[in-house]
């Protein structure tokens, strides 16, 4: 190959990879709260420590980006929780009218989504840290029987509600209400 062809070729190879990578969809660097509001809607972050412990990180949507001045109004809540391996991200994460927590928000919901232990949003402790052996001391049942009802809780005192409808999918199907 000629010196000039393999300069040409080099400047092409360079230039694709920086379109490529320049092309990369924002949203794969946000966080919920980022996400939630670069669609538009308002977005807070709640946490409640577990009587074990672990800091859970809870997100929710407080009403619709279409609310109009009516941010006041009680709402009722609606508590999503991710399945395993996941996180509450997966909410939101496709378009606004294609994700369920802001389907949910514009039916007029006040959203709640829950993050259990271990989960990128839920990585603290009161006295341990992720490199403590003992953080990963757990499984699905510490998830059910003290993740979910302490966010659901939480969510119930904040809200100022005694009462919400709930949809998990995966493992958090095994919580006793």
């Amino acid at each position: 190959m000629m010196a000039g062809s393999r300069a040409v070729l080099e400047v092409v190879l360079v230039t694709s990879i920086l379109a490529v990578v320049g092309s990369v969809d924002p949203e794969v660097h946000m966080d919920a709260i980022e996400l939630i509001k670069s669609k538009g809607y308002p977005a807070e972050r709640h946490y409640v420590t577990t009587p074990d412990g672990y800091i859970l990180q809870m997100h929710r949507i407080p009403y619709s980006k279409n609310a109009n001045g009516s941010s006041n109004i009680t709402r009722p809540v609606f508590f999503l929780q991710h399945g395993l391996l996941c996180s509450s991200t997966n909410w939101l994460t496709n378009l606004a009218n294609e994700s369920f927590a802001f389907i949910l928000s514009d039916a007029g919901f006040d959203v709640w989504m829950g993050n259990v232990r271990g989960n990128t949003y839920s990585r603290n402790h009161t006295h341990l840290t992720v490199h403590d052996k003992a953080f990963w001391n757990f499984s699905f049942d510490q998830h059910s029987l003290i993740d979910l009802p302490a966010m659901l809780t939480k969510t119930m005192e904040i809200s100022t509600q005694n009462k919400l409808f709930y949809a998990g999918h995966s493992q958090v199907y095994t919580f006793e209400p």
